[in-house]
């Protein structure tokens, strides 16, 4: 009788340890707010990422997060997927269609991880992870591991920038702070101003203060009448869905040119006010770096694609 109910008793305690275990990483629910910046403008968006449920890639139980106008530079995927084991948390690639580390709560000064990146078809980077400190902040009375790192291009020494990852939070940039000079094209569309609030059910809610609410945007006037702009997937095989918001009915030209400007495809249509698609056939297209313009008055916006093999 006693032995078995030591079994029954360390059953229960081991049952309860890996459900009370440190807090890991995208619990259902949680949601993160970004600030987006556009280029060569003084407007601010947001993007919002939310992790919706349990699935399966590549055989590991993983997190969906769902990407609400991700950043067109940061190789942005409406559907991200993320899975923490033991330490590490890890994230998915679909260029390389394996999961890589976003990072290790064991992590120490100088410790250090490389991500990989397609660029194109004909370019990869390897981008060098390093820890430069290891130190605890407090959030909500929930003591959490911050680390600031570098990130180093292996193919361009020049080519590095800073960030500081939270757990729980990833990189205080964007979840996803991972961009390649590789290619050697400058990002010209939009990207990521900072975290503004994060929330899940063991931290609550937190803002970090950067702006004025988390779906806080400057003014986008009414006389605006493209407001968002994006493809899926990307980077794509033989088609790829644009997709764009427009404020009222308008016509639009959409102009697909490649990187060094030619036109390759004009597309001209009347649109109705709201979300629009359009299926794009790239069958013909050589792979490489692709920008889409949509015009609409006196307004453009341009955004970036890759085409794979």
């Amino acid at each position: 009788m006693k032995k078995f109910l030591l079994i029954i008793t360390s059953f229960i305690l081991f049952y309860s340890s890996s459900h009370l275990k440190a807090q890991e990483i995208a619990p259902i629910g949680a949601e993160w707010h970004y600030t987006m910046r556009l280029f060569m403008s003084e407007e601010e968006r947001f993007v919002h990422i939310e992790s919706i449920k349990d699935t399966v890639v590549n055989e590991k139980l993983c997190r969906m997060l769902d990407v609400k106008h991700g950043f067109s530079c940061y190789f942005y995927n409406e559907k991200e997927f993320v899975y923490q084991e033991d330490s590490i948390v890890y994230f998915y690639s679909p260029v390389v269609n394996d999961f890589q580390i976003m990072y290790d709560l064991n992590a120490k000064k100088d410790s250090s991880w490389v991500i990989i990146y397609k660029v194109d078809p004909f370019i990869t980077d390897t981008v060098l992870v390093t820890v430069d400190s290891v130190y605890s902040i407090s959030i909500n009375n929930k003591s959490l591991l911050a680390f600031d790192v570098t990130y180093q291009s292996l193919i361009d020494e020049f080519w590095h920038y800073t960030g500081t990852i939270v757990e729980l939070m990833g990189d205080k940039l964007y979840l996803f702070n991972y961009i390649s000079m590789a290619s050697g094209a400058i990002c010209d569309v939009d990207y990521p101003g900072g975290l503004r609030c994060y929330q899940d059910n063991y931290l609550g809610f937190y803002s970090t203060g950067i702006a004025e609410s988390c779906t806080f945007v400057t003014d986008i006037s009414e006389h605006k009448s493209i407001t968002t702009i994006n493809n899926y997937p990307n980077p794509f095989n033989n088609s790829t869905t644009l997709s764009y918001k427009l404020n009222s009915d308008a016509e639009v030209t959409i102009t697909i040119f490649n990187q060094v400007g030619e036109t390759i495809e004009v597309i001209k249509q009347k649109s109705q006010a709201g979300e629009q698609k359009l299926l794009l056939n790239t069958e013909t297209y050589p792979a490489g770096i692709y920008y889409y313009s949509i015009i609409s008055g006196n307004q453009q916006i341009k955004n970036k694609m890759i085409k794979v093999n």
